[in-house]
């Protein structure tokens, strides 16, 4: 906390003594500058009222006339007469060959831009008579000031907003270069509660509290991955163990049967037994995180047989499962076939199990805009609650612990069919239509592939 508290503390009054500085210098310039402002100013605007009253009166008055007019101006910067007939009139001014061709470079008429020069600028204005261009006026006046700078000696809001801007800036950097490992805390938190326990920040040797926080997450992170990693082992290896007692179980049940005949008391210690063997099949064939995309499958075909597998469970159940193809095109995907159907067969299969008598299960597939596929299983049962929604996918959890095996089943067939999808890179998501559940599993574009040879 001393050393978080102190970095805030040195930013802090850094930043007021940046701010104080930088507005003494500021204040010390316009100071200095204001009055040559305004007298720079005061200089170009005196130059052209000269420049553009003598051009309006040479085109109107006598040449004479005009002429003793003009000598006898007298004016707080240098200027002169320059006409094409050679009768110059010069006041501190004088014509050359590098002004001459500075002036003929210009596009016929374009004046207004003045001439700059090492010690200053000019500005011209054309003589126009009846007869045409006769010369010119020339007036050299002081280089005006930067127009940032007339502004901020003129408007004080620029002076109040340049300083909001600078104290904002420094402001901004430090809370940057200070915040950064907090955001690169967030951004893991998102990462380690999306799954991935693999993440670990960059180790430093720092004392202070953040760097303490980050240690504090890398072990963490490290004792949550290798709890699960526990966790997976020990119910791998409960499984295992299990298969040897139940298949004594099965097998002296099978006696019993052979002396005892079909007895209710048998016939429900084997619905037990199954009921057993399922649950330990099921936790025993969980995937990895990832799979070996080895198959080329049409996918068309691929569901039509999945269908047709589980058609007789649901017409047993008085269900109708029904197949729509949205698409007109022939899908051919790269996947792992297996684990595949086991995914979308589990999602049907739970469908099956919670729809009522004589309702209709569709299984459709539409490609997206993006190139994605998505099957949609959509039954017309009661739904789920939308608070229990993301949760349908977690390994184990039913609506209802109360609920027996033959309601609401081991709550393992969704999380499997997400891990599944996953590997493939896709995204398993469910949502209620009012009536019944739909569970949609988008698999990327990438998994998509030309159709094998013959």
């Amino acid at each position: 906390m001393n050393r978080l508290f102190l970095r805030i503390f040195i930013a802090f009054w850094l930043t007021t003594l940046i701010t104080l500085v930088a507005g003494q210098q500021l204040s010390h310039l316009l100071q200095r500058e204001g009055p040559r402002v305004n007298q720079v100013r005061e200089q170009h605007e005196a130059a052209r009222r000269f420049l553009h009253r003598a051009a309006r009166r040479y085109r109107w008055d006598d040449q004479v006339e005009w002429l003793q007019w003009l000598d006898r101006k007298d004016q707080p910067f240098e200027w002169m007469l320059r006409r094409l007939d050679g009768a110059d009139l010069s006041h501190g001014l004088s014509w050359s060959p590098e002004l001459e061709t500075r002036i003929n470079s210009r596009p016929p008429g374009n004046f207004r831009k003045p001439i700059p020069l090492n010690d200053g600028v000019l500005i011209i204005k054309p003589l126009v008579s009846k007869n045409g261009l006769d010369g010119y006026l020339v007036a050299k006046v002081k280089h005006p000031h930067p127009l940032v700078v007339e502004w901020l000696y003129e408007h004080l809001w620029l002076r109040l907003l340049l300083a909001l801007l600078a104290t904002g800036a420094v402001s901004y950097w430090m809370v940057r270069r200070y915040t950064q490992p907090i955001r690169q805390l967030r951004e893991a938190t998102q990462v380690l509660a999306s799954g991935d326990l693999s993440l670990r920040l960059r180790d430093t040797d720092g004392k202070d509290d953040l760097s303490a926080l980050r240690r504090d997450f890398n072990d963490m992170a490290a004792r949550l991955d290798e709890a699960r990693q526990r966790q997976r082992t020990l119910i791998h290896d409960i499984s295992h163990e299990l298969r040897t007692p139940l298949a004594r179980i099965q097998a002296a049940l099978a006696l019993a049967e052979r002396r005892e005949g079909e007895a209710e008391e048998l016939s429900h210690i084997r619905r037990e037994c199954d009921a057993l063997n399922a649950l330990i099949a099921q936790l025993l064939d969980e995937p990895e995180q990832s799979e070996e995309l080895n198959d080329t499958i049409a996918l068309q075909p691929f569901l039509q047989r999945l269908v047709e597998q589980n058609q007789l469970e649901a017409e047993s159940l008085q269900l109708c499962l029904r197949l729509r193809d949205t698409s007109a095109s022939e899908i051919w995907l790269q996947v792992a076939a297996s684990p595949l159907h086991s995914a979308i067969e589990n999602v049907l299969r739970n469908a099956i199990r919670h729809s009522p008598t004589g309702e209709t299960i569709d299984l459709s597939w539409d490609e997206l805009s993006n190139g994605d596929l998505q099957l949609e299983i959509r039954d017309r049962g009661p739904g789920v609650p939308e608070e229990a929604l993301d949760k349908l996918f977690q390994p184990f959890f039913r609506l209802d612990d109360s609920r027996s095996r033959n309601s609401g089943g081991f709550g393992l067939g969704l999380a499997i069919c997400r891990r599944i999808v996953e590997s493939h890179g896709g995204s398993v998501i469910a949502h209620n239509c009012k009536p019944g559940l739909a569970v949609r599993l988008r698999l990327p574009a990438a998994l998509r592939v030309t159709p094998p040879s013959e």
